[in-house]
C-alpha cells in the first residue's frame, strides 16, 4: 500500500504503485472516502490522472462514503446550499428518519420572527424539517448519531434556547469526538451555555465591516500555510495570505492560544478559528478527539442564495460558481471532518493506493 498527501492544488506522486489492469486508488479526507479503479497503470511510466471526475470526492453513497452530517438551518446564511454546491446529491438531502447523509433541521426564528428553510420542494417530498432544540439538542444519542453539526447563522442569539442543559449536550458530543460548524451568532453558546469554552476567546456583537475587507490568512502553522496557497490556487484569494471578505462580521475579538487558533483575522476581529476538544485536554493534545469551529464568513450575501421559510429548500440555492467565501468556508467544511491533530503537526494523508 503506498499513501501520501496531496499538495495545494490537489496534485499527488505515487511511486512504486502496482502495474497492470484496474489497480484501485482511494480518495478520502476524514470519512469522505471514494475508492476508484485506474484502468491500466503500464510498468516504467508515468500515468496521469487528469480527468477531475475520477480524482474528485463522493457526490452519494453509491460512489462512496459520506459522514453523517446534521445540518440546522437559519435565517441569517444558507450553509446548506453549500453543502449542495459541494457536489452533495439533493437525494442524500433527507429528514432525521431518512437514508440521506445531510438530515434537515431548523433553528431559531430571527429578531424578525422569520425561520430558515424549514421544509423540502415537493421533488424532494415536501417534508417539515424538525425543529433543533427538541429534535436534535435534548437528545444526546441522537445527535452522537451523526460525524458533524452544521449550525447556520440565525442571525441573533437565540439564548432561550442555549440552555445549560442543550450546552452539556453539544459540549459532550464534541468532547467525545464529534465536529461542529457554529456560524457567526452560535458563538452565543461559548458565552451563554458551554461555561468550559468561554475560555477559548473574546466574543461580543458588532456592525459589519465595510464591503470587501481584506483579512489576513495566519500562515504561521502547516495548515494555515496550506490554505493560504489553497485560496490563491482556486481562485478565492489574489494575494498569497490574504482573503478578501464581502460582508465581514464582527463577534470573535479574539482567539485564546493555545486553547485556539486562529486561521484568518483581522484587527479585533477573528474570522475562522478551531478548537480541539475537551479544551480541558489541551496541555494533554493527545487526548483530544473532536473539534468545533466558529467562522464569521457567510455563504448569504455574496452569493444569491438564502434561506426562509417561505421558500423551501433547496429552491433558494444558486448554482453558480463558488465565491471566495463560499471556497474557504468549503475548506472548513471538509478539514472540520478530518483527523484531529496538533496545530503544528503536518496533516495526516487523505490519498490512498492499496
Amino acid at each position: 500500500m503506498r499513501s501520501l498527501l496531496t499538495d495545494e492544488a490537489g496534485a499527488f506522486t505515487l511511486e512504486g504503485v502496482p502495474e497492470g489492469d484496474n489497480v484501485p486508488l482511494v480518495i478520502q479526507v476524514g470519512k469522505w472516502r471514494r475508492e476508484v479503479t485506474i484502468p491500466h497503470v503500464a510498468p516504467c511510466t508515468t500515468t496521469v490522472l487528469d480527468d477531475p471526475e475520477l480524482t474528485r470526492l463522493p457526490k452519494n453513497q453509491s460512489e462512496g462514503h459520506l459522514p453523517k452530517i446534521a445540518m440546522v438551518t437559519g435565517h441569517s446564511d444558507a450553509l446548506e446550499c453549500l453543502l449542495r454546491k459541494l457536489g452533495i446529491d439533493d437525494a442524500e438531502f433527507t429528514l432525521d428518519g431518512g437514508t440521506g447523509r445531510v438530515n434537515m433541521f431548523y433553528g431559531c426564528a430571527s429578531k424578525s420572527g422569520v425561520f430558515g428553510a424549514n421544509k423540502f420542494t415537493a421533488e424532494l417530498g415536501g417534508g417539515a424539517f424538525p425543529n433543533a432544540v427538541t429534535s436534535l439538542y435534548a437528545d444526546p444519542a441522537k445527535l452522537g448519531s451523526y460525524d458533524m453539526l452544521v449550525l447556520s447563522c440565525e442571525g441573533h442569539g437565540c439564548d432561550d434556547q442555549k440552555t445549560p442543559e442543550n450546552g452539556a449536550t453539544l459540549k459532550g458530543y464534541a468532547d467525545a469526538g464529534g465536529r461542529i460548524l457554529f456560524d457567526h451568532m452560535h458563538f452565543r453558546w461559548f458565552v451563554k451555555a458551554i461555561e468550559a469554552w468561554e475560555q477559548i476567546g473574546e466574543f461580543d456583537t458588532g456592525d459589519d465591516f465595510p464591503p470587501d475587507t481584506a483579512f489576513t490568512v495566519d500562515t504561521g502553522f502547516p495548515k494555515g500555510a496550506a490554505f493560504s496557497q489553497w485560496l490563491v490556487n482556486v481562485g478565492a484569494s489574489k494575494t498569497a495570505g490574504q482573503l478578501v471578505i464581502a460582508k465581514a462580521q464582527k463577534s470573535a475579538k479574539v482567539a485564546n492560544a493555545p486553547l485556539a487558533q486562529p486561521w484568518v483575522e483581522g484587527t479585533g476581529a477573528i474570522q475562522y478559528m478551531s478548537v480541539n476538544t475537551p479544551v480541558e485536554m489541551a496541555a494533554t493534545p493527545e487526548n483530544q478527539c473532536g473539534r468545533f469551529i466558529h467562522t464569521d464568513l457567510h455563504v448569504a450575501g455574496n452569493s444569491t442564495s438564502f434561506s426562509d421559510q417561505g421558500t423551501p429548500f433547496p429552491a433558494a440555492c444558486d448554482a453558480g460558481e463558488l465565491t471566495p467565501e463560499e471556497k474557504a468556508l468549503a475548506f472548513m467544511i471538509f478539514d472540520l471532518s478530518a483527523c484531529v491533530e496538533q496545530q503544528d503537526q503536518k496533516p495526516k494523508p487523505p490519498v490512498v493506493v492499496k
